[in-house]
């Protein structure tokens, strides 16, 4: 009797165990408790291998994106804004500040402040819009003898801006970092990006925001098409601004 008990042991386990080295598929396991078949070993994050991730992006840009002007001929610092020239560029780094991907960086960071409860990633936020905001002043529209600087000046695409890209990413930043309670003065550059959007940034018939550049890759027997097709595009649709009775019109 002993015996055959063991024996019947013995042969459960034996069939479990055939039944665990078969092939997992959707017919012989429930589809939400597959494993899926990757090198990354993927699975439900937990909050501290999250934070420890986010310390290691926090610890990295925040030793690569300095604030800042530097001479780029000679290399000295630029700490008066009002001795701001041609000659001036952003401190060196891996990555533009002012950059559309670091707008979305700064809201990154703020979600990652309130996320976590960590404040700096709000202050690597604040930190550098509030030198975007002192520094603006003391940059001037160029004139006719700076244009060639007007396409390279380090806040160009924030004071001046001539595309969605320019100014996009880094006015929702600046508006959410605003809302968070940043002591940064934002709003005259806001201004300046909203601007843009409304009344400036070309937009299709409906109002849907479009760019109208030719690509760098066409070909240049297709230029002279290209530019047919652009001609007749501008009989059709609205030279600046939203359309009337749009989405986006103001009343």
């Amino acid at each position: 009797m002993i015996k055959f008990r063991v024996f019947f042991v013995g042969l459960i386990l034996l069939s479990q165990l055939i039944v665990s080295l078969r092939a997992q598929t959707d017919q012989t396991t429930p589809l939400h408790l597959l494993k899926p078949n990757y090198p990354m070993p993927y699975g439900i994050p937990k909050p501290d291998e999250v934070t420890a991730i986010l310390n290691r992006v926090y610890g990295y840009l925040n030793s690569v994106t300095p604030t800042g002007f530097i001479n780029e001929k000679n290399g000295a610092a630029v700490t008066d804004y009002s001795k701001i020239d041609a000659d001036t560029v952003l401190a060196r780094g891996d990555f533009r500040i002012v950059s559309y991907e670091w707008g979305v960086t700064y809201a990154g960071m703020l979600l990652a402040s309130e996320a976590t409860g960590d404040p700096r990633f709000r202050d690597y936020t604040e930190k550098r819009l509030s030198f975007i905001a002192d520094a603006a002043s003391g940059f001037k529209k160029p004139t006719a003898g700076y244009s060639d600087w007007e396409a390279k000046m380090p806040l160009r695409n924030l004071l001046f801006p001539r595309a969605l890209d320019d100014t996009g990413a880094m006015t929702a930043a600046m508006i959410k970092a605003k809302r968070g309670g940043s002591n940064a003065n934002l709003q005259p550059i806001i201004d300046t990006g909203i601007g843009h959007i409304m009344t400036k940034q070309f937009r299709l018939a409906d109002g849907t925001l479009a760019r109208n550049r030719p690509q760098p890759s066409m070909q240049r027997k297709s230029l002279p098409r290209r530019k047919k097709k652009e001609r007749r595009l501008k009989t059709q649709l609205p030279k600046t601004g939203p359309p009337k009775n749009s989405l986006f019109s103001r009343s």
